[in-house]
Formats: C-alpha cells, sequence, structure tokens
C-alpha cells in the first residue's frame, strides 16, 4: 500500500503537470471538482478546504455556496502545476497556475476525503474514516520539512490550567484557563487529538446528528451559520470537556491564514483551520492583552 499510494501520487502530478482546468464547479454542499478534459479530475469531498492567490485568502468549504462556486469557476483555464502531501493524514496542496492554492483539512472521519481520478482506472482516492487506516496513511505520507512559525508563544513554564469550555448555540467555542488567559474559537474549522491520534473535528461534531429532511430547512435559513439544526452545540460541548483540567504547554500559529496548534502537556492537541472569509478567526485573551487571528484577503 505504501508503494502504490505514493506511485499514484507521483503518477498524478506527471499526467496532470500543466494540464489546463476545463471545468471547476461546485456541487453538493462544499464537494468541489477541477476536471482535465474528459477523463481526469481533482474532487475535495469530505474534506474542508481553502483557496487562496498570492498568498490571499479567496474562499473555503465554509462559505456560502453561491461564493463558492462563483470563486471555483475562476480556476476554469488555469494550468496545474503540482501536489504536496502536508500531514500524516495526508492532507494535500494543489498549486495552479495563476497563483492558486487549494489546502485541505481533516476534520471528518470519513472516506473520500479527497480524490484523483485518472484514465484507465489510476488515480488516489484519501479515506480518514477508521483509526487503523489513518495509521497506516500516517506510515505512507512522505516526510516534510516544517515552516518556520508564525507566531509562538511558550507556556510549560507558567501555570494555566483549563478551568471551563463553554460552546455557544453558534458553536463558538471559548476555553477559560486559570490566570487570566481566554482562548475564542471563532470562525475557524478544528479538530482535537491526543497523543497523536485523532478523537474528533468540527465536521464530525456538526454532522453527527444530521437528518436529511432537516437539511434543506437548516439552508433555508437566513442566518444558517447562527442556527443549530442537528444540535452540533451539545455535541461539542461534550467533546470539550475531555481538555477541563489539562495544563497549556504551547500555542502555535502556524502561517499568515491564523492556522493554529494548542498543545497541552497531556497529550491533547487542538489544530485550526481557516476555511472561510470572516472577521476574524480565533482570539487570545491575556489580561489587557488580545491577540485576534485576522486574515488578509485577495486584493
Amino acid at each position: 500500500m505504501t508503494d502504490n499510494r505514493n506511485k499514484q501520487l507521483i503518477l498524478a502530478n506527471s499526467i496532470l503537470k500543466s494540464k489546463k482546468v476545463t471545468r471547476a464547479f461546485c456541487s453538493i454542499g462544499s464537494n468541489i471538482f477541477f476536471e482535465f478534459g474528459e477523463e481526469s479530475f481533482i474532487w475535495i469531498s469530505l474534506s474542508s478546504w481553502r483557496l487562496t492567490k498570492d498568498s490571499h485568502l479567496v474562499t473555503g468549504s465554509g462559505d456560502s455556496h453561491q461564493k463558492i462556486c462563483v470563486e471555483i469557476e475562476e480556476l476554469k483555464g488555469k494550468k496545474f502545476l503540482k501536489t504536496k502531501i502536508l500531514s500524516p493524514y495526508w492532507e494535500v496542496e494543489f498549486e495552479f497556475g495563476g497563483g492558486y492554492k487549494l489546502t485541505t483539512f481533516f476534520d471528518w472521519a470519513e472516506e473520500e476525503q479527497w480524490t484523483i481520478c485518472l484514465p484507465h482506472d489510476g488515480g488516489l482516492e484519501i479515506d480518514c474514516s477508521t483509526e487503523e487506516v489513518r495509521k497506516e496513511l500516517a506510515k505512507t505520507a512522505p516526510i516534510r520539512e516544517c515552516p518556520p512559525p508564525y507566531e509562538d508563544w511558550d507556556f510549560s513554564e507558567e501555570n494555566h490550567i483549563v478551568e471551563t469550555t463553554l460552546v455557544s448555540q453558534n458553536r463558538r467555542i471559548t476555553i477559560e484557563l486559570s490566570n487570566d488567559l481566554t482562548v475564542n474559537l471563532e470562525r475557524c474549522t478544528w479538530r482535537l487529538s491526543k497523543n497523536g491520534s485523532y478523537i474528533s473535528g468540527c465536521s464530525d461534531e456538526e454532522m453527527a446528528n444530521y437528518k436529511p429532511e432537516l437539511g434543506e430547512k437548516a439552508l433555508s435559513k437566513s442566518e444558517p451559520e447562527d442556527c443549530d439544526p442537528f444540535g452540533a452545540a451539545d455535541n461539542c460541548r461534550d467533546l470539550f470537556k475531555k481538555i477541563k483540567g489539562s495544563k497549556l504547554a504551547r500555542i502555535t500559529v502556524n502561517n499568515r491564514f491564523m492556522d493554529m496548534v494548542i498543545k497541552f502537556e497531556n497529550g491533547y492537541e487542538i489544530e485550526t483551520f481557516t476555511s472561510c472569509v470572516a472577521e476574524r478567526y480565533w482570539i487570545l485573551r491575556r489580561g489587557r492583552y488580545c491577540y485576534e487571528g485576522i486574515v488578509s484577503l485577495e486584493s
């Protein structure tokens, strides 16, 4: 499996390199497709993602269907350049001409995170549905260099213990720690793991109680991001109880898109990912000090 998966990745890069996108569209939800003629395509399915251009945020899976459709179509005619695997979960970055990059984030334990379909039954499909397959993915992931962090705060010498976790009805998460430190996760996607093993993610909790008959009703709300038709807030409250009593070790901001990693000394780790256009994605408060996760948009 190790050799086959990486061979298929190399083959995909070879076949698609310099091919132009003939069709780019969003189908259901945030499922997006990039077609290269009649036999080859890239499909981002059950994974969160964002599209950037020249290092500026354009859109993401958390935006409205209308915005996604408009922005994704801009990739029509752009050349495919390369694929880069970013993590043990085989999160990926697809690079296109015109300065465009499409980056994925794993936060839903399902099959079909992303797929590359090639002629003659070739291609690659990434499955993150179980702990067993995720361990196999980790074994086969290409070794990558970690770029220097955008910001990095070491709290290991301080004593910040998680006292309370609050989840609002619109799934905004507040982590209150001792000694006047608070972390607010606002418009970011996230996942929770412990000692490198995935526990759950934002999409897992959002869709845990999903009922197809409520889907259309939920989308018809004037402000769908502020309603909770599937009871996800309660799911998140139960999940974040796990970190109560954990001692904060480090907070790292990975890049200009404000992707953040919150590490605790007992092995718990929260990773966030920017997947929509918003005013801000998270807030770190320490006494009078306030640091906001704000991303520059496409000019």
